[in-house]
């Protein structure tokens, strides 16, 4: 059991990580999108990247502790388990909520790769408009106009499914959530509606600046385009 949860944990992190990762480096300044607000001086993404791989160690260390006794079993349940007594459940074992977030990082990582390999130099994680830049209407692009901003939410919905619920080291060990069951809940509610928020509106706000963007860039060709494929984000919805 505890080999099965490893192993997503692993997989699930090392996809979500990929998607963190730019496929080309920081486009020249004069590429650059000149209107809006800019990306501050911050290493956000290796930040993200860390505090996702601590998470994952710290679960992993827990369930393989418990699992198996050792001399140096009791020093790390000490140090991560800040709720005592122990959880009353197996702590080793792969809830539904884990197997389903590391499926949703899977698909949120092969959307990011489709959308890295069908724009090739043109994909940034700024925005911007590269030196002979052209528009890319093939591929996953002829299916919706962002499918990196749905990798994007497959990804983050990963990221939540596989930390915050209830018997994830996160919220059940590390003393961060409340002890008891109901509050537990409303703390979960409160921090997914939090963080899809947030992410709605960080996402929504990029998608519009990206399309003006473009359709200022490209003009009849890009309006043709979007007459072609209306949809941003997921076919025949949105």
């Amino acid at each position: 059991m505890v080999a099965a949860k490893v192993c997503l944990l692993v997989c699930a992190t090392a996809a979500q990580a990929y998607s963190l990762t730019p496929p080309n480096a920081t486009p020249d300044p004069k590429e650059l999108e000149p209107a809006g607000p800019k990306l501050l001086p911050f290493p956000w993404k290796f930040v993200t990247k860390g505090i996702l791989c601590s998470l994952a160690l710290a679960e992993i260390s827990v369930a393989i502790a418990t699992a198996h006794e050792s001399a140096i079993s009791k020093p790390i349940t000490s140090l991560l388990v800040r709720t005592h007594p122990l959880p009353d459940f197996d702590l080793t074992a792969s809830t539904p909520a884990l197997i389903s977030g590391c499926c949703m990082s899977f698909i949120g990582a092969a959307l990011r790769f489709q959308s890295f390999r069908t724009l090739g130099r043109f994909f940034t994680f700024e925005l911007s408009i590269r030196q002979d830049h052209k528009l890319v209407t093939s591929g996953i692009y002829s299916i919706v106009r962002h499918p990196g901003y749905t990798g994007a939410w497959g990804f983050c919905l990963g990221i939540m499914l596989c930390h915050l619920h209830p018997r994830s080291w996160l919220v059940s060990c590390s003393g961060l959530f409340p002890p008891s069951g109901q509050a537990v809940k409303w703390s979960l509610a409160c921090s997914w509606a939090a963080l899809s928020t947030i992410l709605y509106t960080a996402l929504e706000g990029r998608i519009r600046r990206e399309e003006v963007m473009l359709e200022k860039h490209f003009g009849e060709e890009r309006r043709r385009y979007r007459k072609k494929v209306p949809y941003k984000l997921v076919p025949w919805l949105y």
